[in-house]
């Protein structure tokens, strides 16, 4: 058990170097780029990246490069002596150099010579913290996915008005776009798009009823298919996970708002005439 924690902490240190490096590249080209669309793609390359350094840093496709040991090693690492000159006494007499303490070659093979990682220990606990903190966001992106298993179980059918307009939309807007089911639900105050599949656009139940405005409704909806068409309910989970795994880097949580906020700017596909 401690040899595999340890070995998933010296991968824990390495991955989380590599990832906090290629967030902070991909911050700082978010910042220099001012295209929506742009941005939108880089957000979503960056997110699937970081969940794929983990395997990347074990599998090292790419030499490795190891910050600890590095520092270790030139920091406390004794350097060999060098060549040391010949002794002249007050006469003018060479006389060899006096013999020193021994030097191993540079070749030799001796465990000492190998770059030292810090205690065991801190590693150990730290290794373990992440795994805590890990656990608790998938336990808290698994409440938010019952939450909406919730809603989505006590939505109703819309109306046969709402439903005819909704199909005349996908219809205008993309007739090759999966079509998300469309459920009216009395608990949201809000229209939200979710689900992992070809998705579900649930809309408050005000929304539905007779004296509800249909320009208002044919708006809203045309947003959410707007998101559906764009994969936004996958990417957001996406993101979710993404934000789970390196809860501990401040540039995911700034990747992850900036991505939302981002999707919310971006304008709304028009249906094609």
């Amino acid at each position: 058990m401690w040899a595999g924690l340890d070995r998933f902490s010296r991968l824990l240190v390495d991955a989380t170097f590599a990832t906090t490096i290629f967030l902070s590249l991909v911050v700082l080209l978010m910042l220099l780029c001012h295209q929506p669309a742009r941005r939108i793609v880089v957000a979503q390359s960056a997110i699937l990246l970081s969940l794929l350094m983990m395997a990347l840093v074990a599998t090292s496709p790419l030499p490795r490069f190891n910050p600890v040991a590095w520092f270790l090693s030139h920091a406390s690492a004794p350097q060999p002596p060098r060549n040391l000159p010949d002794w002249h006494d007050r006469a003018g007499r060479v006389s060899p150099a006096p013999d020193g303490p021994a030097w191993p070659p540079s070749n030799a093979n001796h465990a000492d010579s190998e770059p030292s990682w810090p205690p065991r220990w801190p590693l150990r606990i730290l290794a373990l913290v992440y795994l805590i903190g890990v656990a608790c966001g998938l336990a808290w992106l698994a409440l938010g996915f019952w939450g909406i298993r919730r809603f989505i179980d006590q939505s109703v059918e819309p109306s046969s008005r709402t439903r005819e307009l909704y199909l005349n939309l996908v219809h205008e807007f993309d007739p090759g776009l999966p079509c998300p089911e469309l459920r009216v639900s009395a608990t949201l105050t809000r229209p939200i798009l979710t689900g992992l599949g070809r998705g579900i656009i649930l809309i408050p139940a005000k929304l539905d009823e007779p004296a509800a405005d249909s320009e208002s409704l044919r708006l809203i909806l045309l947003h959410e298919l707007a998101h559906a068409g764009q994969g936004d309910a996958q990417l957001n989970a996406t993101s979710s996970l993404a934000q789970s795994l390196w809860f501990f880097i401040p540039y995911a949580w700034w990747l992850r708002a900036s991505f939302g906020s981002t999707r919310n700017s971006s304008p709304t596909r028009r249906p094609s005439s």
